[in-house]
C-alpha cells in the first residue's frame, strides 16, 4: 500500500458520486425553468481522508445526499446552498451556517461507529473527536482529528488519525504493525511508505507495535509501541536494520497528534559549485556494542571532559584510531546525502576530494560522547603543493554543510590565474590553491577556483606573476573592469562582478562570487561570416554567422574596430571605424571592392548586461522602389539589384529611407564629415554620395558611425529647372528633424517666381523617413505624422495581491490576464491607445469564508437555437 504525502493531497483529487441521486436529475430539481446559465461551480471545500478506512460523507440538511471517500483520497465537496444563492433562490428555513454543516461517518469492517454530525466546513480550527463502537461490548475509544484549514484558494477538512509516520529518508521503507502477546506477532498489517512520504496509521492501530526496514532487505528493526513514542516524544531512539541504522524522533501537533519521523542518523550538503568526492569513516558494530572506542579506551581527563575544550590536537593522540570505512561515493553539488551506515552511539569523520586538490586528511565531524565537533574547515592541498585552500564546515543538528567562502567564476575564453597578494601595491602574491595550471584532470568545472579569506586580488595570463592586474578590492560588490596583458603584449579589457551568492536558505550560508567575463562580446545575427579587425593591427577575429566571440584588445590607444563581411559572391571592403563603447545603435555602409556603389547597410546594437557589453551585428532589409524607374541612374539600380539578391529571416528594417517625390530633382546624399579631405583617403569624394532619382527611395547609413553624424542633401534640379533655381545644401540632424518643414526658393532669372517643396520626417516601423514632397495634397493628414509608436504583446500576466496575516503573509488577490495587447500612436496631433485582454480571472482571497473563490472569470456564450 503506497501512501502519499500529507503535503500534496489537495492535488489528487477525485470526482465524488452520489449514492442515491444522480448529478443530472439534481440539477433538475433545481432548474426547474430549464434554462441554461453559463456558470460553472467550483466548489471551495476540499475533503481529505486520512484515516485508513473508508468515509460516508453527507450534508447534514439532505441526507439523501452521500459521498463515498476512500482513504487517502479527496474529494471536491458540492454545496447545494451555493447554487440556491447564485441565483437568488435561498432557502428561507435554514441559516446560512446550517447549509455548511457535514456528517462523517467511519465505515470499519470490525465495528459500527455513530456519526459526527454538524461539522462546520467555514470554521477554522482542529477538533479532537473521540468515536467509540455501539456494536461491540468493548472499552476501546478511537480519536480522530478533524482540521479546517486555508489552502490556496479554498478550505480543506481534513479526517486524520492519532499517529501519522513520515518516512523522512530517501530509501522505500516496508513496515510492519501487529499485537504482541508475549514475544508473538499477531495480527499484523504491512505498509510501504515511499522516500519524503507521510502514512496515516490506521485509527484501530495506533497503540499497536510496529518495525520496519529498508525495501528489499531481509531483516526488521527491533519493534517498538507506538502508545510510548507518544508519551515520550523528547527522546530520540537509533534502530538498526540489516547494515544500516535509522533515527525515530516524535513530535506533537495540534491537539495532542503524534508525528512519527524515521530519518538518517547524519546528512552532508554540498553547498560548493562542483561535486565531491567523499569517504566515511565510523566504528564496527562490535566497537559500538562493547564501547570500548567511546568510553573506555584512552580516558580523557577532567579538564577536556567538555566539548569547549576539546580540540582535534587532543584527539589525534588516540580518537582516529579503529575507524574503519564504512562509505565512499560522490555528492553532487546542492545535493544533500543521507548517511545511514554510520551510527549516532559511535564518531563520523570525513575525507572530501575536490577537482584540482588532493584528498583531504581525516576530519572528526561527530562523537557520541562530546556531540558535533566546531569544525571551521577543511584543509586542502593541490597537485603543486599549494596548501592555502580549505572548504567551511557548518552544522544544524545532524546536518552538517560544505561550503566556501569565496569563489572565482572564470567566463573567459582562455585561462588567467589568480594571486592573493596583500596590499594594493600587489605585495607578497600567492597563488591561488586550486587552480587547474595543467590538465592534470577532465572536468567540467576547471572554471571555478575556490578560495576563501582573501581580501586583495590580481591576475595574471601567465603562471608566473611577472605582469599582475589591477589590484582588485573584494571587500565591496558590483561591476567594474580590469585589464590583464599578457606575454604577447596583448591587452585583455575584462568586466568582473562581485556579488553574495546564497548556497543554502536554511542555514543560510551565503558566499561571494567573483564572475571575471569579457568585456565585450560580438554577436553576429547576420548569414555570413564576419572578421572583426582592430585598429593598427593586422589580425582579425573570425565569427561565423548566428555565433559569437568575444573581443580581445591588442592596443588599449586605439579602442576602435571595423567589420569585414564574407561573401561568396561579392568581396567587400572593410567599414570605418566603429566605436564599441557607443551606446544605442550605430548603423553603417560597407561597399563591394569592385564596385564601390554597391553597398550594404548594417547595424550594430550594443546591449549591456552588468559587466558586458554585447555588440550586435544585423543586416539591414533591402528597399523596394515605389516604381520601377531606374533608367536615370544606373548606380541606383545596382544598389537595389544586389540588395535585392539576399533574403535573410534576421535582417532588420534600415535605419534611414529617405524618399524623393519632387519631380525633375536629382536628390544626392551623403554625411557631412565625407566632403573633408582628411576623410577622403580611401575613396574619390563623389564615391560616398547617394543619388536618388524621382519617385524612388533608398536605405542611408554612416559611411563613418564613429563622426558627425549629419546628413548632408544637395537638389539638383533637371530640365527646365536648372537654369531658374540653385539651393545650397540642406543639412539635416536626422534624430531631431522636424515633423515638418517647409523651404522656399526663388527663381535666379525672375524672384517673383518660387519653388517650394517639404521634408517630412515620420517612422514607419523601425526606420526613420524623409520624405521630399512638392505638394502636400491633404494639409491634415501630411501634417499628422507619426512621432511615437509603442506595441507591447504578452501571452500571460499574474498578478498578486498580498497582506500580512498574524505572522504569515497570506495572499488576498490573484489576477491573472492572457493574451495582452498594448498600442500606442503618437502623432504631431493626436495620441490614440489600445488595450486588448484575452482571458481574465480573477481569485477572491480576501476571507477564508468566502463563497465564491472565484469572483471573475470569462464564460462561453451559448444561445438557444
Amino acid at each position: 500500500m503506497k501512501q502519499l504525502p500529507l503535503e500534496q493531497f489537495d492535488k489528487q483529487l477525485e470526482k465524488s458520486f452520489h449514492l442515491q441521486q444522480p448529478k443530472q436529475k439534481l440539477q433538475e430539481s433545481i432548474f426547474q425553468d430549464e434554462r441554461v446559465d453559463n456558470v460553472d461551480y467550483v466548489s471551495p471545500y476540499t475533503i481529505r481522508n486520512e484515516t485508513g478506512f473508508i468515509l460516508e460523507i453527507s450534508d447534514t440538511t439532505n441526507i439523501n445526499k452521500k459521498y463515498i471517500l476512500q482513504s487517502n483520497s479527496s474529494i471536491n465537496y458540492e454545496i447545494d446552498a451555493d447554487f440556491d444563492q447564485m441565483f437568488g433562490r435561498e432557502r428561507d428555513d435554514l441559516q446560512q451556517q446550517q447549509q455548511r454543516l457535514v456528517t462523517i461517518k467511519v465505515i470499519h469492517n470490525k465495528y459500527q461507529f455513530e456519526p459526527m454530525k454538524s461539522i462546520d466546513l467555514d470554521c477554522i480550527k482542529v477538533t479532537r473527536c473521540p468515536i467509540k463502537p455501539f456494536n461491540r461490548n468493548t472499552d476501546k475509544i478511537f480519536m480522530l482529528f478533524v482540521e479546517v484549514v486555508p489552502k490556496d484558494t479554498r478550505k480543506l477538512l481534513l479526517i486524520s488519525s492519532e499517529t501519522i509516520i513520515f518516512n523522512q529518508t530517501d530509501m522505500i521503507i516496508d513496515l510492519q504493525l501487529f499485537d504482541l502477546e508475549g514475544v508473538q506477532e499477531q495480527n499484523i498489517y504491512q505498509a510501504q511508505i515511499e522516500p519524503y512520504r507521510a502514512f496515516s496509521v490506521p485509527i484501530d492501530r495506533t497503540r499497536q507495535y510496529f518495525n520496519f526496514k529498508f525495501s528489499r532487505h531481509p531483516k526488521y528493526s527491533n519493534y517498538i509501541n507506538l502508545r510510548y513514542l507518544s508519551d515520550n516524544i523528547e527522546k530520540r531512539y537509533e534502530q538498526q536494520h540489516n547494515d544500516y541504522y535509522t533515527i525515530i524522533r516524535c513530535s506533537k501537533r495540534n491537539v495532542n497528534q503524534t508525528l512519527v519521523y524515521l530519518e538518517s542518523p547524519f546528512q552532508i550538503k554540498n553547498c560548493l559549485p562542483m561535486p565531491i568526492l567523499y569517504e566515511l569513516y565510523g566504528d564496527s558494530e562490535q566497537d559500538l556494542l562493547t564501547d570500548s572506542i567511546i568510553i573506555q579506551q584512552q580516558p580523557i581527563d577532567n579538564e577536556q571532559s567538555n566539548l569547549t575544550n576539546v580540540t582535534l590536537k587532543h584527539l589525534d593522540k588516540y580518537q582516529y584510531e579503529h575507524l574503519h570505512q564504512k562509505e565512499k561515493g560522490k555528492i553532487m553539488k546542492q545535493e544533500q546525502k543521507l548517511i545511514h551506515t554510520i551510527s549516532s552511539k559511535g564518531r563520523l569523520a570525513i575525507t572530501v576530494k575536490l577537482p584540482f586538490f588532493q584528498i583531504s586528511g581525516i576530519h572528526m565531524l561527530y562523537h557520541a560522547k562530546f556531540g558535533p565537533f566546531q569544525v571551521d574547515n577543511i584543509q586542502l592541498c593541490d597537485y603543486f603543493g599549494n596548501t592555502n585552500g580549505y572548504v567551511l564546515i557548518d552544522q544544524i543538528k545532524n546536518v552538517f554543510y560544505i561550503y566556501c567562502q569565496q569563489m572565482i567564476v572564470n567566463e573567459l575564453p582562455f585561462k588567467v590565474y589568480s594571486y592573493g597578494v596583500t596590499d594594493i601595491k600587489k605585495g607578497n602574491p600567492t597563488i591561488i590553491a586550486g587552480q587547474p595550471m595543467k590538465d592534470l584532470e577532465e572536468n567540467d568545472t576547471h572554471n571555478i577556483t575556490l578560495f576563501n579569506d582573501q581580501q586583495q586580488l590580481a591576475f595574471s595570463s601567465s603562471e608566473n606573476y611577472t605582469q599582475l592586474s589591477e589590484t582588485l578590492n573584494l571587500n565591496y560588490t558590483g561591476n567594474q573592469t580590469v585589464r590583464i596583458q599578457n606575454e604577447s603584449n596583448q591587452i585583455i579589457e575584462v568586466g568582473y562582478n562581485i556579488s553574495l551568492m546564497c548556497v543554502d536558505k536554511q542555514k543560510p550560508l551565503v558566499t561571494k562570487v567573483l564572475t571575471i567575463s569579457p568585456r565585450f562580446i560580438i554577436v553576429n545575427q547576420t548569414q555570413n561570416t564576419i572578421h572583426v579587425l582592430q585598429e593598427s593591427s593586422n589580425q582579425y577575429l573570425e565569427i561565423k554567422s548566428m555565433d559569437r566571440q568575444p573581443l580581445v584588445w591588442y592596443n588599449l590607444r586605439y579602442q576602435y574596430i571595423s567589420i569585414h563581411y564574407q561573401d561568396g559572391f561579392i568581396e567587400w571592403q572593410p567599414t570605418n571605424p566603429i566605436d564599441p563603447n557607443g551606446n544605442g545603435f550605430q548603423c553603417f555602409t560597407i561597399r563591394a571592392a569592385n564596385n564601390l556603389q554597391t553597398i550594404k547597410h548594417f547595424n550594430c546594437i550594443t546591449k549591456r548586461d552588468n559587466q558586458i557589453v554585447y555588440l550586435i551585428i544585423l543586416e539591414c532589409k533591402s528597399i523596394v522602389t515605389q516604381n520601377s524607374i531606374y533608367d536615370q541612374s544606373q548606380r541606383n539600380s545596382m544598389i537595389q539589384q544586389t540588395q535585392s539578391q539576399i533574403v535573410n529571416i534576421n535582417q532588420v528594417d534600415p535605419p534611414y529611407v529617405i524618399v524623393n517625390n519632387l519631380e525633375l530633382v536629382t536628390l544626392i546624399c551623403y554625411q557631412y564629415c565625407c566632403s573633408d579631405e582628411k576623410y577622403s583617403h580611401r575613396y574619390q569624394f563623389n564615391e560616398y554620395k547617394l543619388y536618388i532619382n524621382n519617385n524612388q527611395q533608398c536605405a542611408f547609413s554612416w559611411e563613418y558611425p564613429c563622426e558627425r553624424r549629419d546628413l548632408v542633401i544637395q537638389l539638383k534640379f533637371e530640365g527646365e529647372l536648372s537654369t531658374h533655381y540653385r539651393v545650397n545644401p540642406i543639412f539635416i540632424n536626422l534624430e531631431e528633424a522636424e515633423a515638418v518643414q517647409e523651404y522656399v526658393i526663388s527663381s535666379v532669372l525672375n524672384e517673383s517666381e518660387q519653388y517650394k517643396f517639404y521634408i517630412i520626417s515620420l517612422w514607419e516601423g523601425a526606420s526613420r523617413k524623409l520624405k521630399f514632397q512638392q505638394e502636400v495634397q491633404n494639409q491634415q493628414n501630411q501634417h499628422d505624422t507619426n512621432i511615437l509608436k509603442l506595441d507591447i504583446n504578452l501571452n500571460q500576466v499574474g498578478i498578486s495581491l498580498i497582506d500580512q496575516f498574524y505572522k504569515k503573509r497570506v495572499e488576498l488577490i490573484y489576477v491573472y490576464f492572457k493574451g495582452l495587447e498594448f498600442n500606442l500612436l503618437q502623432t504631431t496631433q493626436s495620441r490614440r491607445s489600445e488595450f486588448k485582454v484575452k482571458y481574465i480571472n480573477i481569485d477572491n482571497n480576501t476571507s477564508s469564508k468566502t463563497m465564491f473563490p472565484v469572483i471573475f472569470t470569462p464564460t462561453k456564450f451559448q444561445r438557444n437555437l
